[in-house]
């Protein structure tokens, strides 16, 4: 009788299964922890541009500041929304908003947009004025046009 110390075919095939099922789980898994981070950090960027915006805002309305906005500085207090509308549109494209990035396209996240519930628009943060006042809006999961996925404010900015 030879004393044989290797696999079977049969148990070679069992521990390929056992991984291959393994793997398959920890795709999905991966693929959950991802998405779900990606819906973090749009909502984060949202949620810290909302809370910077009040804060700055309060400044120069209060008197607390001389000047909003680093690139493109508009004395304080506001006088006319074209002045916010401009200093956004400097901070969005090289200012201190310019670096928040979306986590879906790797964008700046920051963008004069109105539109804010198509798929396409996940992860920004959109601004845009009307009259006197200033909105912001972001979806931050798909589908946008489900209420739960996103958001949106609207700042009065002339007091």
């Amino acid at each position: 009788m030879i004393n044989s110390k290797a696999f079977t075919l049969i148990e070679l095939l069992v521990v390929v299964a056992i991984i291959g099922i393994l793997a398959a789980v920890g795709v999905v898994a991966y693929n959950g922890y991802t998405a779900s981070a990606k819906a973090s950090a749009a909502k984060s960027n949202y949620n810290t541009l909302v809370k910077h915006m009040r804060a700055e805002l309060m400044k120069c309305n209060n008197g607390l500041a001389a000047t909003m906005f680093k690139e493109s500085p508009i004395a304080c207090p506001m006088t006319h929304i074209n002045n916010w509308s401009s200093g956004m549109n400097s901070e969005c494209r090289v200012g201190q908003y310019s670096k928040m990035i979306n986590p879906y396209t790797n964008q700046s996240a920051c963008r004069l947009a109105i539109e804010y519930t198509r798929d396409v628009d996940v992860g920004f943060v959109n601004w845009s004025t009307y009259l006197q006042t200033f909105r912001l809006s972001s979806c931050w999961k798909t589908p946008c046009s489900n209420t739960n996925n996103r958001q949106e404010i609207i700042i009065n900015v002339l007091e």
